[in-house]
């Protein structure tokens, strides 16, 4: 199949990037195009020549007009299907305003990782929406070895966005201020300098922190089907992971054997959980192992792709 994939392709840790080579590498053809060198006009072009058989949106804006408008009608009486992917939830957040208003909402396949209790928003707002969560690509799931310069030492680490995440939020603050209360200078938040972590400094991290404390924005504590891509990036790269349990996690992974989970806002158990950890190293060293066989079996950028492939090929071909 040739796929015209639009998107951005310049920073090797974006998620573009790690779809098309999980495509490649599914014996597609990938025609990667900077989102912000085409536009609607273009795509519609493409599609009449039959220079491609699938569009493939990501949720960066298309150059000219925003919502595509009659350039899409134009595409779909080519019978070229559009197919969108996003990694972020909406629900609960001021950007929910801007479902529908670019073109990308009005792909034939919308996947996202927003499910849940979403699927009636996602029926009235008219979206053709198939869950979807993040992965991790194979060829960075594996074990590192520890830093050895101090640059990731600590008992107790929480990766990502910190003190500025979503004032919708104040939950995130909440637990890492816990966390330096209780841990003290055995607790670090990276990235300590603002510069994204990535790659293999990001495995090293994870190989180096004893445990990690993750989170995931849960709108009212009960929207299930709903995680950061976070859970498959600690879990592929061997960090051991403490998490807030959300309806659906435990389909993915195996609470107590692949990570822990703990109650939203029981502070006793998510210190009772990381301290069990701390106090058995062999434990935690068999949950490391096992995380990331599991996120190699179920869990890359590969088999989500794959999926996706089959949801079109089965809807629209077929």
């Amino acid at each position: 199949m040739r796929i015209a994939y639009v998107g951005g392709f310049r920073e090797s840790w974006h998620t573009e990037v790690h779809c098309a080579d999980a495509l490649d590498a599914l014996g597609q053809t990938v025609f990667r195009i900077e989102s912000s060198e085409t536009s609607w006009v273009e795509l519609a072009r493409r599609a009449e020549r039959r220079e491609c058989d699938l569009i493939f949106l990501s949720a960066r804006p298309i150059r000219g007009q925003r919502g595509g408008g009659e350039e899409i009608e134009r595409i779909r009486a080519s019978y070229v299907p559009m197919v969108s992917y996003h990694l972020d939830i909406f629900t609960g957040l001021p950007r929910v305003l801007d479902v529908g208003l670019d073109g990308w909402w009005k792909a034939d396949f919308v996947f996202t990782a927003d499910g849940g209790t979403s699927s009636e928003f996602w029926k009235r707002k008219l979206v053709r929406h198939h869950w979807l969560c993040g992965a991790i690509p194979e060829d960075e799931c594996y074990r590192a070895q520890r830093d050895g310069d101090g640059r990731f030492e600590c008992r107790v680490a929480f990766v990502g966005g910190a003190r500025s995440y979503h004032r919708e939020w104040q939950y995130r603050a909440d637990v890492l201020s816990f966390l330096e209360r209780r841990y003290g200078k055995d607790f670090r938040i990276f990235p300590e300098d603002g510069k994204r972590i990535h790659g293999d400094d990001l495995n090293r991290l994870y190989a180096t922190a004893e445990v990690v404390v993750g989170d995931s924005f849960c709108p009212d504590f009960v929207h299930g089907y709903y995680w950061s891509d976070r859970i498959y990036q600690t879990l592929g790269r061997g960090g051991v992971l403490v998490h807030p349990e959300i309806v659906g996690i435990g389909q993915e992974y195996d609470p107590g054997l692949d990570f822990e989970t703990y109650r939203f806002g029981d502070y006793i158990e998510l210190g009772q959980k990381i301290d069990a950890l701390l106090d058995d190293p062999d434990r935690a060293e068999r949950m490391r192992e096992r995380a990331i066989e599991s996120t190699r079996e179920r869990h890359t950028y590969a088999q989500r792709m794959a999926k996706l492939l089959d949801v079109v090929e089965r809807d629209y071909f077929r």
